[in-house]
């Protein structure tokens, strides 16, 4: 089957079958053999769509999937040659461009309707983005976006995601970084654990009125003005440890380049040991999650970048506060918080609230 879509009045009943149709259009293809492989394809040369405040114009726009069955190989292609957009009054508005974007998602084993994680692979690029203001003033512009993201299956059931991504040049208000390069791993998670916590979102939460309400006049005369915080359900609470369970982690690491000579690096790594998740939610407070967690985040910076990316006005107080140290080239802000203690560029800090004693007997393993 195949069709076209005329969108505003360009096109005529002579013209909308015609491969010359004016451009304001969709094509649509649909394919089937035997019912079980399906192709359709959804592409336009050009649309152009105006909302008053907001102007709208896609050329090369392409839309594209293939299936053959609900369990079983699928893939899913998006292009775009171009995007131009338009917002804001005139003398003010904003003009942002996209060009050559290209993704595309292979699901070997199918994709099950309503699933919220399932094996694939999708790789992604995007061969510029530009925010102009009218004055021609230029706010961003990014060059080079290539990623690669993958979602793996582990002989547990529980699902992993991995990804990497790298952009050749990002210019930022005046700024500029490049290369830079981002990796990211995270996993511990299973569908059903996923699906009973966004149950338990969707069930919100109770009016905080009852669940802190006060008990006496005089209690409601000083607690009038003070907005009660609303209290986590039991069913939202036994889905946060139900995720725990499962010892989840999360890792990023992010190198990147300002003005051609300054590396900058981030590394952050999370993760929760699920042997030290509490039997019943009642038992999934503070201390509990301390006992736990395993986080850990390194920043570093060059001297003479930093002066100019953050300033005194922030370098200052993070040094008096032992937030930054300062080596012969770098400043370093590195943060640990493992067995429940919490520790500062080295040094041990206090928890604001009470942490608990180690109930790990051995150095949890590195990330990664």
């Amino acid at each position: 089957a195949r069709g076209r879509v005329a969108l505003g009045a360009e096109a005529s009943a002579d013209t909308i079958y015609s491969p010359d149709s004016p451009a304001n259009d969709l094509v649509v293809y649909l394919s089937s053999f035997s019912g079980r492989t399906v192709h359709n394809r959804i592409e336009a040369r050009s649309l152009r769509a105006n909302f008053g405040a907001v102007f709208l114009e896609l050329e090369g726009f392409l839309v594209e999937g293939e299936w053959t069955g609900p369990n079983a190989f699928q893939l899913q292609t998006a292009a775009l040659e171009n995007m131009e957009m338009t917002f804001g009054a005139a003398e003010e508005s904003a003009h942002i461009t996209v060009a050559e974007l290209q993704r595309q998602t292979d699901y070997p084993q199918g994709f099950e309707s309503g699933a919220i994680l399932v094996v694939s692979e999708s790789v992604y690029s995007i061969g510029e983005i530009r925010v102009e203001m009218a004055d021609g003033n230029s706010v961003m512009r990014m060059a080079g976006l290539e990623s690669l993201d993958t979602s793996t299956l582990s002989d547990e059931g529980l699902f992993g995601v991995e990804g990497s991504a790298s952009i050749e040049a990002l210019d930022f208000m005046g700024r500029a970084f490049g290369p830079i390069r981002l990796t990211q791993r995270a996993g511990g998670f299973s569908e059903d654990a996923l699906l009973q916590l966004a149950d338990a979102l969707g069930g919100a939460m109770p009016d905080a009125a009852a669940n802190g309400a006060p008990e006496g006049p005089a209690q409601a005369e000083e607690e009038s003005d003070r907005p009660a915080l609303p209290q986590p359900t039991p069913e939202l609470l036994d889905a946060f440890r139900s995720l725990l369970a499962g010892s989840p982690y999360a890792e990023l690491d992010v190198v990147l380049t300002y003005a051609g000579e300054h590396t900058l690096a981030l590394t952050l790594q999370l993760a929760f040991d699920g042997e030290q998740v509490p039997g019943t939610a009642d038992g999934l407070n503070s201390a509990s999650f301390l006992a736990g967690a395993d986080c850990f985040l390194r920043f570093e910076i060059p001297v003479a970048a930093a002066e100019e990316l953050l300033g005194q006005a922030l370098l200052g107080p993070g040094l008096a506060l032992g937030l930054l140290q300062q080596t012969d080239e770098d400043y370093v802000l590195v943060m640990s918080l493992r067995e429940g203690a919490f520790e500062l560029n080295g040094r041990a800090m206090p928890l604001p609230i009470q942490s608990p004693a180690p109930v790990i007997a051995t150095e949890p393993a590195p990330l990664g």
